[in-house]
């Protein structure tokens, strides 16, 4: 039995409503039942897929259609506990008179049917970076949030019931060279306070929609997106208010038309019975087999197509230009003398602390692939406009 009609028919039918040919009258054994699980539980999809089976009374064996209840009642959960978290940081943030934006989840929740439909890992906060300092203390000392270290663009805080922010001050990484960063530096021009508030904004619709095309293109380029990504595009598509002149205008500046077209007819193919091109079946299997947040094979292919061979990526793995490693080590920022010692550091790390696993990955991936998949790789990327 082919699962993903099956599995792509469960999400329309769950966020429309409207009944499906394909589910009617369906049957599912034990051994399908829970191939069907364990495939939507892979992208994060479980409850989805459960609200859709009860949709069309679809039986299952006890054992599975407990665990797909099960996902969707800690999928109730977790968007009951990230409203209550983003409501307090809201809250906290207004009084300090920061200005901030909600972003990815925290917004596309509101748009599907139910909160809980739109699961997410973590609340995602763009500030502006001058006010980074003043915004950590703030919910560090009234949220009693406890923070971690600084990345490339983002600071870490979990919350004390256990829900983790991303305190955003840039949605693009400082050294990443593409049109679309370009315009994301720009994010708070688009953004407006949203109705009862002073300083907690929200995007205009063209911008917010730009904004999740170059999001799944980011994740695209690092190994793979999942479907949830691809699926939001169909909740983005029936915004009364859309305006898809103005929306193209700033896919076009950002050099992302090519890819949020093909984005759309992958929704299309997936979800509302579009046609299926060479071009749209590569992608999908680049999608799907990456998982929720990509795999390390897809994150090794695009980086060794990107870099020319396999020898010329390893050797820029093992020699991290400064622009680089100073995301890892924000020392560098104020001493870049201190360069060679914190490469140094890194190759200790890599070759005896806690990231020698991941490096054992990496390199057991780059010897599994052959030149016939980093070029078709390499060839994918191109027609999809990335």
């Amino acid at each position: 039995m082919e699962l993903y009609p099956i599995f792509f028919a469960t999400l329309r039918a769950a966020i429309t409503g409207e009944p499906q040919a394909l589910l009617q009258q369906l049957t599912l054994d034990e051994q399908a039942g829970q191939a069907l699980y364990r495939l939507a539980n892979k992208h994060d999809l479980a409850h989805l897929t459960a609200q859709g089976l009860e949709l069309h009374g679809i039986a299952l064996p006890e054992e599975t259609a407990a665990a797909f209840r099960k996902q969707k009642m800690m999928a109730v959960f977790r968007a009951e506990q990230l409203n209550c978290e983003l409501e307090a940081l809201s809250e906290a943030l207004e009084d300090a008179k920061i200005p901030f934006i909600p972003l990815k989840g925290a917004v596309l929740r509101e748009l599907y049917p139910e909160h809980w439909m739109r699961t997410s890992c973590d609340i995602d906060v763009l500030i502006h970076e001058r006010d980074l300092a003043r915004a950590t203390l703030c919910l560090t000392e009234r949220l009693s949030y406890q923070q971690g270290s600084t990345h490339a663009y983002d600071v870490p805080l979990v919350s004390p019931t256990g829900v983790h922010i991303e305190l955003h001050f840039r949605l693009a990484s400082e050294h990443t060279d593409t049109p679309y960063a370009a315009l994301l530096d720009r994010a708070f021009t688009y953004a407006a306070p949203v109705a009862g508030a002073t300083y907690r904004h929200a995007f205009c619709d063209d911008f917010f929609y730009f904004y999740h095309i170059a999001h799944i293109a980011k994740h695209v380029v690092n190994g793979g997106c999942g479907v949830r990504p691809l699926l939001d595009l169909l909740v983005l598509r029936g915004q009364a208010d859309r305006d898809p002149v103005a929306r193209e205008a700033l896919l076009r500046e950002g050099g992302l038309s090519r890819f949020a077209a093909l984005a759309e007819q992958l929704a299309d193919m997936w979800f509302c019975g579009g046609e299926e091109t060479p071009i749209l079946e590569q992608l999908a299997h680049y999608v799907l087999s990456g998982g929720v947040y990509g795999s390390t094979k897809n994150r090794v292919a695009v980086q060794q197509s990107k870099r020319g061979g396999r020898i010329r990526y390893l050797l820029s793995r093992v020699f991290l230009p400064y622009h680089e490693l100073k995301v890892i080590y924000p020392v560098l920022r104020r001493h870049k003398w201190l360069f060679p010692f914190m490469q140094l550091r890194r190759w200790w790390m890599r070759l005896f602390g806690r990231g020698r696993g991941f490096s054992r990955t990496v390199l057991r991936r780059s010897g599994e692939l052959s030149r016939e998949q980093m070029q078709e790789t390499s060839a994918l990327l191109a027609q999809i406009g990335l």
